[in-house]
């Protein structure tokens, strides 16, 4: 608050500069002849009401400035009441992902599981239908299984049924999905995603996908 005080305090002389300054101004000559004096009027008491007149003119350009200086103390107060309000953001980071103050990174969410190199990327299902672009990953205890199948053929289905299966290294069984596509139409692969349920990724050896006729 100590912007407000300093302001107000400034304001304060400039008021008393302007009132010593307007107070021992001399009184404009007035061109002309003397005007007559009204009757039982001397001149002191014409005096006298001249500088009744300036005080009063002094005073209300004194109310005025007071009045302007309350407003502008009132919008310093709403900027300095916004700006405890805001909140503080995130700190800055450079583009190398250090912050700003020169601290340590922040810690990255971990790599996903992908898709083991001995693991078959592609697989022919026979019948011109081929599954390409395989990837999988862990989704908690389960297993997400991403791939395409291919239409190699003349024509296009309809619609299809499948099923996976995925083995560990001794060729075990882990678990198995089954799903239906449609519209897998010629050299137009379909996507599809399965979600095998209770097997753990990193045990995933090998797969199998085939057609129900």
């Amino acid at each position: 608050m100590a912007r407000p005080l300093q302001t107000k305090y400034k304001l304060s002389l400039l008021i008393l500069c302007l009132s010593l300054s307007l107070a021992v101004r001399p009184l404009p000559a007035v061109a002309g002849p003397p005007q007559p004096k009204e009757a039982g009027e001397s001149g002191e008491g014409l005096f006298e009401r001249m500088i009744i007149d300036k005080i009063t003119s002094i005073e209300s350009s004194l109310k005025e400035l007071t009045q302007k200086v309350e407003n502008i103390e009132k919008r310093l107060s709403r900027v300095e009441r916004g700006l405890v309000a805001r909140p503080a953001g995130p700190p800055l980071t450079s583009q190398g992902g250090a912050s700003a103050s020169g601290g340590p990174p922040a810690p990255q969410e971990p790599p996903k599981k992908r898709l083991k190199d001995t693991v078959p990327k592609e697989k022919d299902i026979e019948d011109g239908l081929r599954v390409i672009n395989v990837d999988y990953y862990g989704a908690g205890d389960n297993t997400l299984f991403k791939a395409e199948i291919e239409n190699s053929t003349s024509y296009d289905i309809a619609n299809a049924l499948f099923k996976i299966e995925v083995y560990g290294e001794q060729n075990n069984l882990l678990g198995f999905e089954s799903w239906e596509l449609q519209d897998i139409l010629r050299a137009w692969p379909k996507k599809f995603t399965i979600l095998i349920y209770k097997v753990d990724p990193d045990l995933i050896a090998n797969y199998t996908v085939r057609r129900f006729k």
